[in-house]
């Protein structure tokens, strides 16, 4: 076999396994959904036995998690098999599966719109596919050391310092900003919608247009600041994660002779992977219980992918060999994988008739006299500062229904 016949095997055994790995996790995570339906409706029947059950102990959880971990294992072997913006770009063939596995087992409606975006996301991973880097070639521990003198890379590193650094600014600043026309609620991890308490304090000014103007720009800017600022240094898990990959098939392939990992930069770069892989996993996590799905979860999957497929193309200089046809069609690609993924957002009308509808569900007294709702509680969502509380609890329950992802440094997809 020659060696452009082996650069495209190993290159096709890249993309085999990441797409594998992709299709495992969104399984994964759909039958964790659905688990956790499960054990939600067992617990409705029967809610004094099902209190002390760990939802870690029912056999779908197992299945379910076992099915993920297997999916993120897949799509860290292959990375060592084919370059990182390739990868990067094509495991959003997860969001495909997802309305697929979605349909299926959790019974979720499928949309014309839904539909459209998912044909959109398959058109960009063909184009990835074809125009990507098909190149294969191992790193040993100093070659990725050289990689991190490399002009490019330094100077995106530089960007990315300064444009996290400076994003944060915005985002305190703007928080600040926003507290100042939001209800205090004593409660600091928690962002809530206040343009109703904006309308209510400006209700006899003249300035209120401007006012609602300016909080809507802020409440645009907020959650994507923090998703920027999440996505610029998280995505550097993924370069992290493929430089372990690198050295592992290195050493693997003669281990007597060849072992990476009796040199401390291994260990440096698997430090750096758990440490920024903990601060993206809890970014995100944290982006879910601050902020609207609608919007956030979107664009953190967006701005996953553009710098997951930017950091791997810079450092490990995966585009220096693009000619224009290839570069255009390869980075428009990324573009129909973008759009695609923002036209799989939940629709903000849909989503806003069915808060309303849980919200009278939920406030509405119960005539049933075996009713777990207390006559002396039923009214207690609206005591003082309970409608804040009742907001919380309609919204958390909806952004966990819209946002059943799961998040792992291979992967875009975060869940709750």
């Amino acid at each position: 076999m020659s060696l452009q016949e082996d650069e495209v095997a190993s290159f096709l055994w890249g993309a085999f396994l990441n797409v594998g790995g992709s299709i495992s996790i969104n399984l994964g995570t759909t039958l964790l959904k659905y688990s956790h339906n499960k054990a939600e409706e067992q617990k409705l029947r029967d809610k004094e036995r099902l209190d002390a059950v760990l939802i870690s102990h029912q056999w779908w959880w197992r299945i379910a998690f076992f099915i993920f971990c297997c999916g993120n294992v897949l799509n860290f072997v292959s990375f060592s098999f084919a370059a990182q913006s390739l990868l990067a770009g094509l495991g959003s063939v997860q969001f495909v599966t997802n309305v697929i596995f979605s349909y299926l087992i959790l019974g979720s409606l499928v949309t014309p719109r839904i539909l459209t975006a998912t044909g959109i996301i398959v058109m960009g991973n063909v184009l990835l596919v074809l125009f990507g880097n098909h190149e294969d070639r191992d790193y040993t521990q100093r070659e990725l050391i050289y990689l991190y003198s490399n002009t490019g890379y330094l100077v995106y590193l530089s960007l990315t310092i300064a444009a996290a650094c400076s994003l944060h600014a915005l985002y305190v600043v703007l928080q600040r900003k926003l507290a100042e026309g939001s209800e205090v609620t004593g409660n600091k991890r928690t962002f809530l919608p206040f343009y109703s308490k904006v309308e209510e304090k400006f209700e006899n000014d003249d300035d209120l247009p401007a006012q609602r103007g300016r909080t809507d720009t802020y409440e645009l800017l907020l959650p994507f600041c923090y998703a920027a600022v999440s996505g610029l240094i998280g995505t550097l898990s993924v370069m992290l994660a493929k430089s372990i990959s690198e050295l592992l098939r290195v050493t693997l392939k003669d281990p007597a002779n060849d072992n990476q990992f009796l040199y401390p930069f291994p260990y440096a770069v698997l430090f750096g992977l758990i440490m920024i892989m903990g601060f993206w996993l809890y970014r995100l996590n944290k982006a879910l219980r601050l902020f609207d799905a609608i919007f956030i979860v979107p664009v953190m999957q967006v701005i996953w992918i553009v710098f997951s497929v930017l950091s791997g193309g810079i450092y490990f200089q995966e585009f220096v060999k693009f000619d224009l046809l290839q570069f255009v069609m390869f980075f428009s690609g990324i573009l129909l994988v973008m759009i695609g993924v923002t036209g799989l957002s939940p629709d903000k009308d849909k989503d806003q008739k069915g808060w309303q509808r849980e919200t009278e569900s939920v406030t509405r007294p119960s005539r049933d006299p075996r009713s777990p709702l207390k006559a002396e509680n039923k009214m207690s969502f609206w005591d003082g500062n309970s409608d804040v509380d009742l907001l919380k609890l309609t919204r958390s329950r909806t952004r966990s229904d819209s946002s059943c992802v799961l998040a792992a440094p291979f992967s875009s997809r975060f869940h709750l």
